[in-house]
């Protein structure tokens, strides 16, 4: 898939429900952050992507986007980033697991530029992510 990036961020709080799924919430992306691309995402940046592909947008594991392993009940921006609440299904175990124990602790987006600008800081260039496409949050 070309033009498709990766970031990551960690996820905040997570708990069991009565069916055994795991309810985890978290960031998908944080604004005004120089991240290792040197890209900057800026507030607004998800609104089209949010309002078009409401429903659309995958929860996987490792960015393995045919084999879904959650359902994002709630995704918005707020004045910090892109923040989400995921029920994972019961049926991963092994995943759920690793969650609690603290192996796994981050949320990563899976997105494409759609929009961007260049703008030198201390001397670097940085792109600043005016619109991004989202296709998955793992």
């Amino acid at each position: 898939m070309d033009n498709l990036r990766f970031k990551n961020f960690d996820i905040t709080d997570h708990k069991q429900d009565e069916k055994g799924n795991l309810i985890i919430s978290g960031y998908g992306a944080v604004f005004g952050n120089i991240d290792s691309y040197g890209d900057i995402i800026e507030k607004g940046a998800f609104v089209k992507t949010l309002s078009e592909r409401m429903g659309r947008v995958a929860f996987c594991y490792q960015h393995d986007i045919w084999h879904p392993i959650g359902k994002i009940e709630e995704i918005a921006e707020d004045e910090k980033g892109l923040k989400l609440k995921v029920i994972l299904s019961a049926s991963e175990k092994d995943i759920q697991t690793k969650i609690k124990e603290g192996i796994l602790k981050e949320m990563s987006i899976g997105y494409r530029t759609m929009e961007s600008k260049s703008e030198v800081r201390d001397g670097k260039e940085i792109n600043l992510l005016t619109e991004i496409k989202l296709i998955e949050v793992s």
